[in-house]
């Protein structure tokens, strides 16, 4: 797994350059060839309620890698992983793109619906 690279996800400076990608670190688990996706996976050891997920986007400077639409799963592990929403980002965005889970009502399973207080709890996303 990449988990070296888990420190420039979480070290609060936007000038870190992150991006899964094919063979990088042999990672090739992070790229599906059929789909021509990137995805991170986050798994925690405990279930873990989310309020909103915060993704610095620079559609100029990643012009060419910049995702025009993310999906976000969540479930126990990426076999039962079901949508809970997603979210399409405008060609060269730039700055903070907010994933709100109350807006998260996608799911096909009651446990992943937003609570009364916006919350979604999992152990295991998939963004």
């Amino acid at each position: 797994t990449a988990q070296h690279r888990v420190a420039q996800i979480v070290d609060y400076n936007t000038g870190t350059f992150w991006q899964t990608a094919v063979n990088a670190d042999n990672d090739d688990f992070s790229y599906n060839p059929i789909k021509k996706t990137h995805w991170l996976q986050l798994e925690f050891k405990e279930e873990t309620s989310i309020k909103e997920i915060a993704w610095y986007c620079d559609g100029v400077r990643d012009k060419e890698f910049l995702a025009d639409k993310i999906e976000i799963r969540v479930g126990t592990n990426e076999k039962d992983c079901v949508l809970i929403g997603e979210s399409n980002i405008a060609k060269g965005f730039v700055g903070w793109h907010y994933f709100r889970m109350f807006n998260m009502k996608s799911s096909t399973k009651d446990m992943y619906q937003p609570n009364n207080k916006g919350l979604i709890t999992a152990t295991f996303w998939w963004l």
